[in-house]
């Protein structure tokens, strides 16, 4: 990843090696709270025909690309989707997301190797810290007018949160104590696929593709619709407010011609 960004005369070194220390210390705590899972075929590119409208052909129009994780050992095989997420997503959302489901659909239809359901691999993209240390708000607190922080939204451990405490000569907090525990770093949620599941899902993506489609030929208007889970991870989440402001689209984005003028141009 840095060779681009050298060509393009964006590399920055301190970043890029505090980025691979935050990586490093990511995955290190990764594996210490994590099972081993055995996969392979990491990083498998998907590129799959659509069915078509009506019988058993593919659709000369549409394709589905995207890349797959990785692929469990077992027989029937789980495909494997990594995440790194600022939240740990709630497991009735992950149940009901559709990307593993066009993944494994997708997968299924270009190697033919039958997939039983997506393993859900969710990490916090964070590195757990010591404990915070703060001013302290009396003179008999703490060393040298600091002592330890009992806030409860802080990124450690509690065993760091209690080593803290003892040399602080604080007593650890219940609640703080309590929800250290209950922060979760890493899940792997399983989804099993039921065998009509996947075959609707062909389907779905064609639906998909041909409202793209309309879209981009004007014969459909796109609509805003403001969503808690669509809309932290949208690239045109800074723009949404007032997509004509010319300077800051410029700004953020490159334009291109929409379909529907490519031809004219």
């Amino acid at each position: 990843m840095s060779e681009p960004q050298r060509k393009a005369g964006v590399y920055n070194d301190e970043q890029a090696q505090e980025l691979e220390h935050r990586i490093w210390g990511i995955f290190e705590h990764y594996t210490s709270v994590s099972e081993p899972l055995y996969v392979v075929a990491l990083e498998g590119r998907l590129d799959v025909a659509l069915p078509a409208l009506v019988g058993p052909r593919s659709s000369p129009y549409y394709r589905f690309h995207g890349y797959v994780d990785a692929r469990t050992w077992e027989s029937p095989s789980y495909l494997v989707e990594y995440k790194l997420r600022d939240r740990l997503t709630p497991v009735p959302i992950l149940v009901r997301q559709r990307q593993v489901r066009d993944y494994a659909w997708a997968y299924q239809k270009q190697t033919g190797i039958e997939i039983a359901g997506v393993w859900v691999d969710e990490t916090l993209n964070a590195i757990p810290g010591p404990a915070r240390i703060v001013q302290a708000k009396r003179k008999d607190q703490g060393i040298d007018g600091l002592t330890v922080s009992h806030a409860s939204e802080q990124l450690t451990t509690p065993e760091r949160y209690i080593k803290a405490c003892y040399m602080y000569g604080e007593k650890p907090v219940g609640d703080t104590l309590k929800a250290l525990k209950a922060r979760k770093w890493h899940q792997r949620v399983p989804i099993h696929f039921r065998p009509s599941e996947l075959e609707e899902v062909g389907h779905e993506l064609r639906s998909a593709a041909r409202l793209i489609r309309d879209l981009d030929s004007g014969d459909l208007y796109p609509i805003r619709n403001a969503s808690v889970m669509t809309c932290p991870g949208c690239r045109f989440r800074e723009i949404c407010d007032n997509p004509e402001d010319t300077e800051v689209v410029d700004a953020l984005f490159d334009r291109e011609p929409a379909k529907r003028y490519r031809d004219a141009a």
